[in-house]
């Protein structure tokens, strides 16, 4: 079964757009995560089979979505954040800012159009867990979340409803 191809555009910036993973996506995903892998849970390398086999059920999933940031004037790839429904609530998960070379497009407005989308077609109740030493805590907190709980390892963050509203241009296939 394929995954719901979805595209969405900010109708305020134009200068790029996020579009869900297609299995041309995955080595790419792969590799950034391998490169970034000390500020995620699992932090061993992962094999292109393993991805050819997480890709696999990933697609059976959902409400279960990654997307891609794509340059709108050279189509791109910037990074890829991902959320998914769980008990009625969203986790987001594999937030990474893979082309570190481009400045250009921003990662923070970026999730903002992610969690409008969010927002208008799940729930408010959105959440993350974030590894304590991982620099994305603080980005995590510029982006409206806050720490809820302390864990050994990692921090609970949640939304607390500062998102600013953008319209969306969405189109699905």
């Amino acid at each position: 079964m394929a995954k719901k191809h979805i595209i969405i555009n900010n109708s305020n910036n134009t200068s790029f757009y996020l579009e869900t993973i297609t299995s041309s996506d995955i080595e790419l995903l792969r590799t950034w995560k391998n490169k970034h892998r000390s500020s995620f849970f699992y932090q061993k390398i992962i094999s292109p089979e393993q991805q050819q086999e997480w890709y696999k059920d990933y697609c059976t999933r959902d409400d279960d979505y990654i997307f891609v940031l794509k340059s709108s004037s050279t189509d791109t790839s910037i990074g890829c954040l991902g959320f998914r429904l769980q008990t009625k609530e969203i986790d987001l998960y594999n937030i990474i800012r893979g082309n570190t070379d481009d400045k250009s497009l921003s990662m923070h407005d970026a999730m903002y159009v992610m969690l409008n989308f969010i927002t208008q077609n799940y729930t408010t109740l959105i959440k993350c867990d974030v590894l304590k030493d991982n620099p994305a805590v603080k980005w995590y907190l510029k982006c409206g979340f806050a720490i809820q709980a302390e864990k050994e390892y990692y921090v609970m963050c949640i939304n607390e409803d500062k998102i600013p509203k953008i319209d969306l241009l969405i189109e699905e296939e």
